[in-house]
């Protein structure tokens, strides 16, 4: 499943999911366009010994900061024929809790923010012979949580906004895929197990799968490889599920 050749851009590149694709695709030989928030400058990528790509500080709440991005990204890769959207945050209140201003940023980040950037990336991956996109949505986008409606709310459309593009794109040879992570041990989780009033509670339930485990980032960047690379030719408008068993649990 190599990449040499391949260029691709990944959002949340600095943590979790999107570092271990961002290290994976690096060593199967991509160039790579690295997307986050903010970069810190002793981020280990950004060192000489630990590079794995060109850092771009981007937010994808604003739509400008992804047009620059998409263009430095264009420009420095000498082209763009792939795209993963790691990017994403998480949030746990019931309905009368989420204040409009919570429920906006989720939508903003996990699925505004994909879309964003796949519409900057369009014509891109378009004139490319092959390209791909994969999006990393959450089994939450197939089954509903306690006091999770606007996440899942967000990760549903996602995973449905990757099946309806992936029409779209099919005639110019662009694949377009979702993966769908159960629970994965990344700064995400850890934050939201420490601010669980019970965080033994919350990291037994975060296990609760046919597994019972957490997946790791790199475990979800294999099946995100297997996804941009040609081992995947002939699949598009997919959802993988790589959640533990947690559907049959």
């Amino acid at each position: 499943m190599t990449l040499a050749g391949r260029k691709i851009l990944i959002t949340g590149a600095a943590s979790g999911i999107g570092a271990a694709t961002a290290r994976l695709f690096s060593n199967e030989g991509a160039s790579l366009a690295l997307l986050d928030r903010a970069w810190s400058p002793d981020h280990p990528f950004l060192s000489p010994a630990g590079a794995t790509g060109r850092a771009i500080e981007c937010d994808l709440r604003d739509e400008d900061s992804v047009t620059s991005a998409v263009e430095t990204a264009n420009y420095v890769l000498n082209g763009l024929d792939g795209v993963v959207n790691c990017a994403g945050i998480s949030l746990r209140k019931s309905v009368e809790d989420t204040s409009p201003a919570e429920w906006d940023e989720l939508m903003d980040v996990n699925l505004r923010g994909p879309y964003l950037i796949c519409r900057a990336v369009a014509p891109i991956l378009k004139a490319q012979e092959r390209a791909t996109i994969v999006n990393v949505s959450s089994g939450a986008a197939f089954r509903p949580s306690f006091d999770f409606s606007a996440y899942c709310a967000s990760k549903g459309g996602l995973l449905m906004f990757t099946r309806a593009i992936a029409l779209d794109f099919a005639p110019f040879g662009v694949r377009v895929n979702a993966v769908c992570p159960g629970v994965v041990d990344t700064p995400m989780i850890e934050r939201a197990i420490a601010r669980s009033p019970d965080p033994k509670a919350a990291e037994a339930r975060f296990r609760s799968n046919a597994m019972a485990r957490m997946g790791c980032p790199e475990e979800l960047s294999q099946v995100i490889l297997f996804l941009t690379s040609d081992a995947s030719s002939f699949v598009t408008g997919s959802a993988y599920s790589a959640d533990g068993g947690a559907g049959y649990h």
